[in-house]
């Protein structure tokens, strides 16, 4: 399974939708935001490729400040 991350502008934002995508039975894991990727926020939540749009949805509709979906591809976090 693909791997994407969801990266937020403050630990808050990120916690936050640790707890709503969990609700909605989304298969997450918090990480430690890859030093790659720009944001004041130090986590950043992983989850399968397949659930960017519902993370997405989810996110924006719960007014959460998403830094970005990134997708890992030649080692490199590429945004989505």
């Amino acid at each position: 399974m693909q791997k994407a991350i969801a990266v937020f502008n403050s630990n808050h934002d990120a916690l936050l939708a640790e707890k709503l995508l969990k609700q909605r039975h989304i298969r997450i894991r918090p990480i430690i935001k890859p030093r790659k990727v720009s944001s004041s926020c130090t986590l950043a939540l992983e989850f399968g490729v397949e659930n960017s749009r519902k993370v997405t949805e989810i996110c924006v509709s719960n007014k959460l400040l998403l830094a970005g979906i990134f997708q890992k591809r030649d080692e490199e976090w590429v945004e989505m």
